[in-house]
């Protein structure tokens, strides 16, 4: 091989190493870090915000606070101790699933309001939600005995004037993200929604309720609904 070979072939595996280095370096993971929004801090410290949680977790501040206390005791039930030096604590993680599931911007808009990448967002919201879903049955339930029905049409009647009431049934459309695979998930109104309806007493407990995709209309939904007379014989 003379010089001039030497040479070229020099030059080519130079550049060959040159491109590899790049392609690593281009492909290479690279972390993602959350840092907490200033903007959520002001809001934590603040006790005028009150617009700002109706706004975003579509609640006050003292029902927010009262949601976060009832996790807080429930939390080792569903979940592993915080670590010591978490950015995020329990309050925080309430406040990201509230704002997630009262929206339908996703993980990454739900993350970018709280300062929280997408991956730890959907752990958290994971979390909470997993803490929620172990209050279901003692929150939602329907009475048993003819006592707990008599009160409860003693207080619709107090409040409205007519006898013999004993729950009152309402639904709403909630509109969510678009699934990759949308079908059945539009809405009469022409957004991907769920539909939903529920049963309350004279107190707005729920008592009952049903959950199901946007294109069910409302007659549907009341025929899966977990209905008063169904659960009570």
């Amino acid at each position: 091989m003379n010089n001039q070979h030497t040479i070229v072939v020099g030059a080519a595996l130079a550049a060959a190493v040159v491109a590899v280095a790049e392609a690593t370096k281009a492909s290479a993971r690279q972390t993602t870090y959350s840092t907490r929004s200033d903007t959520c801090s002001r809001i934590k410290q603040s006790n005028d915000m009150d617009g700002w949680y109706m706004r975003n977790l579509r609640c006050c501040k003292d029902v927010f606070l009262l949601v976060v206390a009832k996790i807080s005791n429930r939390w080792l039930l569903k979940n592993e101790p915080l670590h010591h030096n978490t950015i995020f604590d329990i309050e925080d993680r309430v406040a990201v699933t509230l704002y997630y599931v009262t929206h339908g911007d996703g993980f990454a808009v739900a993350g970018q309001i709280f300062g929280i990448s997408s991956t730890r967002d959907h752990c958290y919201v994971s979390q909470v939600v997993a803490v929620i879903l172990s209050c279901l049955e003692e929150t939602v339930y329907v009475p048993r005995t003819t006592m707990a029905w008599m009160e409860i049409a003693r207080g619709f009647e107090e409040r409205g004037g007519i006898p013999n009431v004993v729950g009152v049934i309402d639904g709403c459309l909630v509109m969510v993200k678009r699934f990759k695979g949308p079908e059945g998930w539009y809405c009469r109104k022409g957004f991907p929604a769920f539909n939903m309806q529920g049963v309350v007493d004279d107190r707005l407990r729920f008592m009952s309720y049903s959950i199901r995709s946007g294109s069910q209309n409302d007659k549907c939904l009341f025929n899966n609904l977990n209905s008063v007379s169904k659960r009570t014989r």
